[in-house]
């Protein structure tokens, strides 16, 4: 994990929380790429493990949020989905 910067501490967090679903899980949440891209992961659900990535994109005029199932069964594919949300003018 990059969890420092030379100007910021950019401290790794995690805790026990419960999910959308009610499942009691593992939540993780962490700053990488000199503080600008913002990584979060919930571990335990009964589905699998959920990451979330969200950074700025396109010289600050988006806001990129990926999401990714990482599922527990082995036998079914990584399921991915991103959002780009532009700034109003």
């Amino acid at each position: 994990f990059e969890t420092k910067s030379n100007q910021t501490n950019y401290s790794h967090m995690k805790a026990s929380i419960k999910s959308a679903e009610s499942e009691d899980v593992e939540a993780e949440a962490w700053w990488e790429c000199r503080g600008t891209k913002h990584r979060s992961m919930l571990c335990g659900g009964k589905k699998g493990n959920f990451e979330s990535l969200r950074y700025v994109g396109d010289s600050g005029d988006v806001l990129v949020c990926e999401s990714i199932l990482h599922p527990k069964d082995s036998s079914k594919k990584k399921a991915r989905v991103t959002w780009r949300f532009q700034r109003d003018p």
